[in-house]
This record gives C-alpha cells, sequence and structure tokens, in this order.
C-alpha cells in the first residue's frame, strides 16, 4: 500500500518501530545486535541492553465526508508509542540512547521523501520524537519482570508519534 492509500496499514506499528530500530540501528557496544523484547524488559537480560515498545494511545480524526460515493472512510490517525531503554550500566546506558536517538532524528529513516513530497515509512507516513524522559535510575529494591529479584540499572523512555491514513 502507497503512502496515499487509504486503509489500515498492513504491519502494526509496534512491529514497524521495532523494524525501524533494528534494521537501522548501529550496536551501543559489546558486539551487541540491537533487538526489541517482545514484551517488556526482562530479568534475564539485565545485564544487556534492552528495548521495549509500548502503545500509550491513538487518535483519528475525519479528515473528510465523501457524501457516500466511496466505500472508505478518509481518515488521519496519529498513535502514540513508547520507546524504553534499560542497561545496568550508567555509561552503557547512554551509548544505547544515543544509537536510538540518532535513528529516530534521521528523517530520512523517519520521513522519507522525494521530489513529489513523503514517501513514508511502510503505510506510515511519519514518525516524530515528541517528548523524552529524564534517565532514572532504577533502585535496587525493584525488578525488572519479576519484583522478588533486586536490580539495579538505568531507564529512559521516548515518545514518538506515528502518523498514517486510514
Amino acid at each position: 500500500m502507497a503512502i496515499t492509500d487509504t486503509g489500515v496499514p498492513a504491519t502494526d506499528p509496534h512491529t514497524m518501530l521495532s523494524n525501524l530500530l533494528t534494521n537501522n540501528m548501529a550496536s551501543p557496544g559489546d558486539g551487541w545486535t540491537p533487538v526489541v523484547n517482545a514484551k517488556w524488559f526482562e530479568h534475564k537480560k539485565q545485564k544487556t541492553y534492552q528495548i521495549a515498545i509500548t502503545a500509550i494511545a491513538e487518535d483519528t480524526e475525519t479528515a473528510h465526508l465523501t457524501g457516500g460515493h466511496t466505500s472508505t472512510q478518509p481518515k488521519i490517525s496519529t498513535a502514540l508509542y513508547q520507546i524504553s531503554l534499560y542497561h545496568q550500566d550508567r555509561a552503557k546506558h547512554w551509548a544505547l540512547f544515543r544509537k536510538v536517538m540518532l535513528v529516530l532524528n534521521n528523517e530520512t529513516k523517519t520521513s522519507p521523501q522525494n521530489s513529489g513530497g513523503l514517501v513514508g515509512v511502510n503505510d506510515y507516513h511519519w514518525i516524530r520524537v515528541g517528548e523524552v524522559s529524564p534517565i532514572t535510575m532504577i533502585e535496587d529494591t525493584s525488578g525488572i519482570d519479576r519484583p522478588d529479584q533486586v536490580t539495579t540499572g538505568y531507564q529512559s523512555t521516548i515518545d514518538v508519534r506515528i502518523r498514517w491514513n486510514e
């Protein structure tokens, strides 16, 4: 489906964001190949880099009425997703944060264009960084996915907005 077409994109936003990061991000170090967790942070991976993506919200607005001359209802949708980063070491977390931001701030990857305008990312028009949280230290009394385990580390979140036509 081209960016000018209507319809719900074939690839879900989580998979699209995951592919964007894993296909375009350089390793932050230690020979780690960028990978996005299937769910949230995992205790068994607490000594390595972790990326988790979660949906926050979506908003859809009607673009215009068609007078009943089409079977699709033109709409513009925007989804808000959060990319969370984790590493137990401060310097390594910072390296991960920098590599992720290099991809997200690269407009040739997040809002590619040609002479005719936006060509999009898969079926999506663009991806934009919204808010970036300060890097927070996870206290030694908290766990990742197992509250009985003691873990320490550094975590940050990056909010991104994704736009498409329905």
